[in-house]
Parts: C-alpha cells; sequence; structure tokens
C-alpha cells in the first residue's frame, strides 16, 4: 500500500500512523556522500580507501553520486570512523552506535570532554557562537555521541528500561 501524500505532506494511514517514505538510491547516495566527506576531511581519501581497501576512484565515484558502494564497503566505513553512516542512517530514523562502551574507553571520553569543554569556553569567551565556531564543535562533539549514547544504553540496560523516544528528540 502506498502512503498518501498531500501537498507534500505524508498523511496517516488507516491506523492513524504515519508511513515513512522509502528512500531512493539517490537519496541514500547522497547521505553516504556527505558523511564520508566529512571523515575524509580529516582522515584523507587515500587513506579512507586504503582502510576500506578499496581504490580511491571507487571513493570519488561514491562522493560525486555515480555509483553507491557494495553493502560491505559502505558497512566497512564505521571501522574508519564509527560515526561515518551516521547520515545514511539519520534518513531511516536510525542511528548506529557500539553495543557497550567499556571501562577502558571511559577514560579516553573524559579526556575528550575535558578539551571539548576547553573548547567550548574559548568559543564563547566573546559570547557568541558564530556558524563557523558551531561547526568546528559539532565536529569535535560527533566521534563522542556513539560512546556517550552506548553509556546512557547501559544504564538503561540495567535499569531494565527501553529509552522513550519523545517526538522531536534526537536523544
Amino acid at each position: 500500500m502506498e502512503p498518501i501524500v498531500f501537498m507534500g505532506v505524508q498523511m496517516p494511514d488507516r491506523a492513524g500512523r504515519v508511513c515513512p517514505a522509502n528512500r531512493s538510491k539517490m537519496d541514500v547516495s547522497a547521505a553516504l556522500a556527505a558523511g564520508w566527506a566529512r571523515v575524509i576531511m580529516r582522515v584523507g581519501r587515500g587513506a579512507f580507501a586504503d582502510r576500506l581497501g578499496i581504490d580511491a576512484k571507487t571513493v570519488a565515484r561514491a562522493l560525486i553520486g555515480e555509483t553507491v558502494p557494495e553493502l560491505h564497503t559502505a558497512l566497512n566505513a564505521v571501522m574508519v570512523e564509527p560515526t561515518a553512516l551516521d547520515e545514511v542512517m539519520s534518513l531511516y530514523g536510525l542511528e548506529l552506535r557500539p553495543r557497550e562502551a567499556g571501562p577502558g574507553a571511559d577514560m579516553a571520553m573524559i579526556a575528550d570532554l575535558a578539551r571539548l569543554t576547553a573548547k567550548w569556553v574559548d568559543v564563547m569567551a566573546d559570547g557568541v557562537r558564530d556558524y563557523q565556531e558551531t561547526l568546528a564543535l559539532a565536529d569535535a562533539i560527533r566521534p563522542m555521541m556513539p560512546g556517550l549514547k552506548a553509556i546512557v544504553s547501559e544504564a538503561d540496560a540495567l535499569r531494565g528500561t527501553v529509552p522513550i523516544r519523545v517526538q522531536g528528540s534526537q536523544a
């Protein structure tokens, strides 16, 4: 059954649910390119391709949307950077995160959070956060998100609870 779209707005189905529309190959390709480009800015195109075990031309074709890599290649990107598929997953209302956060990662997370706090204080020294500072903060925060989410998930499991998503919430 096709979802009903009226004036660009998806309408609820008979049970009152809004049925999400399937994503096109072009949507997935664009989201993958955005995530990979973000990672490549940090690690370099050649290093990214090497770590994926693919040719740099394959990466270039994926970045311009000429081709979409095979599933295993796309998924291998999370081995280079755990957030490499964030944009793709967000198309489906999902997120990728480690199953659990080990105690060994805690000290690294604390150090990363301390560096982030210092950077944020510097940014706010003039009382204003401009768009470049926002982008820089987001670049510092994004790699921490999977580890922070894993800690929250671990706490939920200890409590025997499942997190309830509030509409509009990203947590």
